[in-house]
Parts: structure tokens; C-alpha cells; sequence
């Protein structure tokens, strides 16, 4: 989930139902013995049924759908080094044009996580260049 999540972020999750997410929020689900965060790209109804349906910011493909049963919450907060981050939708093109970048570049994923931190290493707590 790169950029919105990156490594040693820690993640706040409230229970929710299919009902009370929409397009653009991140949910936790279970998959195969596995926990996915992934962004909602669409909602849908199946004969009656609701569902989601999800992708991780730097995947091309859409996910299986996600059934209620599968869904265990929503990102209610991210932690990144002792700070919240704000959790929002990308909206401006500066984000999404990132977003495309990171999703055809394993290389450019691995620049921007390197970058990103050594740049909040310059300026965290006890830093030599923290005025």
C-alpha cells in the first residue's frame, strides 16, 4: 500500500460493516489465512448481498471481491515514527501521478522508501539538524 502505507507504520482498525465504508477508504480483510489492507476501488450489490471490491495502491488489478464476512475493519489511523498520518483519498495529481510511478517500478518503490526515510531521519527527534 505503498505510498499511503509504508514499512513500521502502525495501523488502527474499526470494525465496520460493507455498508458504512465507500470508494477511496482502506480495509483490512482476511484472505486465505492472511491480512490485506487494500483501498476500496468500487462497492457492489449481489443479490442482495453487499461487497467490496479492493486494490493495493502500487497493484494494477482490481482484487477478488470482498464479502462481509471477510471484512474486518477500516484504517482508522496510521502511526508513522510516533506521528499520525492523514488518512485520506489521493486527490491531487501530484499523488496519483506517484502512485502510477510506483505501480510499474519496483525500483522507483524501493527510491522513494529509501528517500522518504532518510528524510524523516534528518528530521526526527534528537536529529543534529532539528533547529
Amino acid at each position: 500500500m505503498v505510498p499511503a502505507i509504508q514499512p513500521g507504520d502502525v495501523l488502527t482498525i474499526q470494525p465496520v460493516s460493507p455498508k458504512e465504508v465507500s470508494i477511496g477508504d482502506i480495509v483490512v480483510y482476511m484472505r486465505e489465512q492472511m491480512l490485506i489492507v487494500h483501498r476500496i476501488v468500487r462497492t457492489c450489490v449481489s443479490s442482495g448481498e453487499p461487497y467490496l471490491v479492493t486494490r493495493g495502491d502500487r497493484l494494477l488489478r482490481n482484487d477478488a471481491p470482498v464479502l462481509p464476512d471477510d471484512l474486518l475493519g477500516q484504517v482508522a489511523c496510521i502511526e508513522r515514527k510516533h506521528r499520525r498520518v492523514n488518512l485520506r483519498p489521493f486527490s491531487n495529481w501530484a499523488e496519483q501521478a506517484l502512485c502510477m510511478v510506483l505501480r510499474r517500478s519496483d525500483r522507483a518503490t524501493y527510491i522513494f522508501l529509501r528517500v522518504n526515510e532518510l528524510w524523516s531521519g534528518l528530521f526526527s527527534k534528537g536529529s543534529v539538524w532539528q533547529a
